[in-house]
């Protein structure tokens, strides 16, 4: 009888765990293909965070918005810039998301750091992107409210109807999931106070 051969068994035994690897892969992978961001109905409203937002913001034709006047409803910022690569792949289906909610979408995007806010506009409409507002804002001012020097983005920031941050997702978003205006709707219930 001829003894094993262990170096054999060991191939087939690395083949097969390496096979199954990638199963599992294709299947995760699968899962996920489809997902381009992280769920609206992912930001579960925390303790009150800083201080009431008091910012700004700066519009083209030298309108403004201040965002203290938006108290009484709760409400997200979406913070993003146009140098930011995974914000300009992000920005279309915020298009869409702005499009199929209309025009009393209780969600604020801001370009940070981005330049004028016509800049902004001229860029936004470069790129069919007309549903997305041009509201913009420098790093600086949006870092002492958020009190930090430095922000990422993009960002994602649940204001409460008091105006105080209770939630936030670094990251972009999935705005093209089918349920992100129900999933937005019972998260904007949950921010009430």
């Amino acid at each position: 009888m001829k003894p094993p051969d262990h170096t054999a068994l060991r191939r087939r035994s690395l083949a097969a765990g390496i096979l199954a690897l990638g199963g599992v892969s294709a299947v995760v992978g699968a899962r996920w293909a489809g997902r381009q961001g992280e769920s609206l109905g992912d930001l579960k409203p925390c303790a009150r965070q800083g201080r009431p937002v008091s910012l700004t913001l700066s519009g083209p034709e030298g309108r403004t918005l201040s965002l203290t006047r938006q108290q009484g409803a709760p409400f997200l910022l979406h913070v993003w810039a146009t140098w930011c690569a995974p914000c300009l792949r992000e920005l279309p289906r915020l298009e869409a998301f702005f499009q199929r909610w209309g025009a009393d979408c209780p969600v604020i995007p801001i370009a940070l750091q981005s330049g004028s806010p016509e800049a902004v506009q001229t860029f936004l409409h470069r790129r069919a992107l007309d549903h997305v507002p041009a509201w913009t804002i420098s790093a600086e001012v949006f870092g002492n409210w958020i009190g930090r020097s430095a922000a990422g983005v993009p960002v994602t920031i649940l204001i409460d109807d008091k105006g105080y941050r209770r939630a936030a997702s670094g990251g972009s978003m999935a705005w093209n999931d089918t349920g992100a205006g129900p999933a937005l709707r019972h998260v904007l219930m949950e921010a009430r106070s």
